[in-house]
């Protein structure tokens, strides 16, 4: 990326700690909403919105193509609705305690295998940011990825993330553009 400066060798291990606390907490709070596009080699290019008001209380808006139904997290409780939120209908109740221990378990799994970590800075729309990239694998889903999260230098937010999986047979890239929403209200069916 032009205008990018990046520091590999020195700092290394700073800039290991700063990708591995972003990549288990990328908001830093809750009221996000984050426009999520994914592209996979030769398959359509979807696109969402994803809103998170609390821990365990999320939705996801389907936006491309449309017409898919939206998803939305409660009380341990999935819902979806197919009439844009007016409606929502039970899927499942969830054991989020199970959840968090084995999200957990994956993350330090995941951490544990994490290379080729970089770090630098770069404008974005004019405005300073840090930019942290690391490689890693997912073993459970035998998946190698390629993070780059852009930060901004003055607040510690996060307002972008590009993720690239390479799987058996498939390949795709999910770009997160990352905002605060701190008033953030989500329906409570």
């Amino acid at each position: 990326m032009s205008g990018a400066h990046f520091a590999i060798a020195d700092g290394q291990s700073k800039c290991r700690e700063q990708f591995a606390e972003y990549f288990v907490d990328r908001t830093k709070l809750m009221g996000v909403k984050i426009h999520v596009t994914q592209a996979i080699k030769g398959g359509p290019t979807t696109e969402n919105w994803n809103y998170q008001a609390a821990p365990g209380h999320w939705m996801s808006e389907a936006i491309k193509p449309s017409g898919l139904p939206w998803s939305l997290v409660h009380n341990n409780t999935m819902f979806s609705s197919r009439d844009k939120g007016k409606s929502w209908q039970k899927i499942r109740t969830l054991d989020s305690a199970q959840r968090a221990e084995d999200v957990a378990a994956n993350l330090k799994a995941t951490l544990a295998t994490v290379t080729d970590v970089a770090c630098g800075t770069e404008e974005l729309n004019g405005v300073p940011h840090r930019e942290l990239s690391a490689s890693y694998k997912m073993l459970k889903y035998a998946t190698e990825h390629r993070d780059t999260y852009w930060i901004k230098s003055d607040s510690g937010w996060m307002t972008k993330a590009i993720t690239s999986t390479k799987g058996k047979g498939y390949q795709m890239s999910v770009t997160q553009r990352i905002e605060p929403a701190p008033k953030l209200k989500l329906p409570t069916p």
